[in-house]
């Protein structure tokens, strides 16, 4: 039995990479002791409040420990925690200086590169720099994107370096449900590169079809562009077509969606909420980059450019099915999930990278 800590960071609601490795390691505190130690919160109850809107299960995880001071925090995963293993996401300050503490120890490091701009080399000299330290300094590096493998091996010295095995969910939380008129669009953070624009310059082409066939437009998600995307819907007259909730519990929503619209700049794939939108029968429209061709077979997905037009008209298509073939799509897209999207091979993954 190992003794592991997830070390997050969370000053507001999660991301897809901190949902998928906070389910992995529910699963994984079956046969070991995983705790979770969180940064940037001082609160239990608000972190565990993060959870449950994430749909987040903890029932497995031994200790959950929350620190506002990093001091703290680093003090706690050096001398009092004594973890067999220690596993932070991305690029930091706090994760460098902690990898650097523990490179001589017995203590094994992974680095999880959750953010696709790494990956895809697609950053400045300084951050490129901060990178290959952070690669070096851990024992294992994982990686969610399948070309980071190659550009990391380029950039590094470390060689132990492997790539996530695909994306996961929870089939029987996320299934479909009464389905509504309902296209979605869901990002925890709606930064540029995950493309919200795109949808709203689509539903400006399309809004005579959309509102003559009743269908409205829900986008999830809260910061960076978001005021950006609200100032457009306003200037495009489609308040009444497009929603922005903020950020939600996709649990609630997903099952009642027909068409899940993932349009990133850079590749798609893995993403979780698309595994979710999936098992929930939703159709799938995706931006062709990248990997995003991993996400879904096309008998229920449709892959598009980077353009307003190609986007609106892929929605207007689906808009005009028929009921039977609407069926159709959600038997497809729920059949694949079930065949394609188990925890199981992430959970044996995982156990590998701890050994």
């Amino acid at each position: 039995m190992k003794k592991v800590a997830l070390v997050l960071f969370s000053n507001t609601d999660f991301g897809g990479a901190e949902r998928r490795l906070i389910r992995i390691y529910n699963e994984l505190g079956k046969n070991n002791e995983c705790d979770i130690i969180v940064r940037g919160c001082n609160s239990i109850q608000i972190f565990k409040s993060r959870l449950e809107k994430a749909d987040c299960d903890v029932s497995n995880i031994h200790h959950i420990k929350c620190y506002d001071n990093n001091l703290q925090c680093f003090i706690y995963l050096l001398l009092c925690g004594h973890y067999d293993v220690v596993h932070y996401i991305d690029i930091c300050g706090f994760h460098q200086i902690l990898a650097n503490f523990l490179k001589n120890s017995k203590t094994k490091t992974i680095f999880t590169v959750a953010y696709q701009n790494y990956a895809y080399g697609l950053i400045d000299d300084k951050t490129k720099r901060k990178l290959i330290k952070l690669i070096n300094m851990s024992c294992k590096v994982d990686v969610l994107f399948p070309a980071g493998k190659k550009f990391f091996y380029e950039i590094s010295t470390n060689k132990n370096i492997t790539v996530t095995p695909g994306t996961f969910t929870n089939i029987s939380i996320f299934k479909p449900g009464k389905k509504e008129k309902l296209i979605l669009f869901a990002a925890a953070r709606l930064e540029k590169d995950k493309n919200a624009e795109l949808l709203v310059e689509a539903c400006n082409i399309s809004q005579a079809k959309l509102r003559s066939q009743g269908y409205k437009v829900t986008i999830c998600g809260q910061g960076f562009e978001e005021n950006h995307l609200r100032n457009l819907i306003k200037k495009y007259n489609l308040s009444d077509v497009i929603d922005m909730p903020g950020y939600v519990k996709v649990s609630e929503i997903i099952p009642r969606a027909e068409i899940f619209v993932c349009v990133d700049m850079v590749d798609n794939y893995p993403s979780q909420t698309i595994a979710e939108a999936v098992s929930c029968g939703c159709a799938l429209i995706c931006t062709d980059v990248g990997y995003s061709r991993k996400c879904g077979s096309e008998e229920f997905s449709v892959f598009v450019q980077n353009d307003p037009k190609q986007l609106s008209a892929a929605i207007d298509v689906f808009i005009e099915k028929s009921d039977a073939e609407k069926h159709e799509i959600i038997e497809k897209a729920r059949q694949y999930a079930i065949h394609n999207y188990s925890i199981k091979s992430s959970v044996e993954y995982f156990e590998k990278v701890m050994a």
